[in-house]
């Protein structure tokens, strides 16, 4: 399962990722909006997780392009 992880925290990133590597996932990474929304374009996931609170564009209008665009990727937003 191909996952896209958007988290500007390093430490967060990267424990999010092991975990989710553990439960046999393929995660590729992110650390900002407009570095996801290329990613999302590129190499559509089964799923997304973001951060809301992203540098460049927040996760709310990552979400706001990728359902202009059609998309209908599941996301699943979070926060700290």
């Amino acid at each position: 399962m191909h996952i896209l992880l958007v988290e500007d925290d390093a430490v967060l990133a990267d424990g999010l990722a092991r975990t989710l590597q553990a439960q046999g996932m393929q995660v590729e990474l992110a650390c900002d909006g407009l570095q996801a929304d290329a990613l999302l374009q590129r190499n559509p996931p089964l799923v997304a997780v973001l951060d809301i609170g992203l540098p460049g564009i927040d996760g709310f209008e990552v979400v706001r392009r990728l359902r202009a665009r059609g998309d209908a990727t599941p996301v699943l937003l979070l926060t700290a």
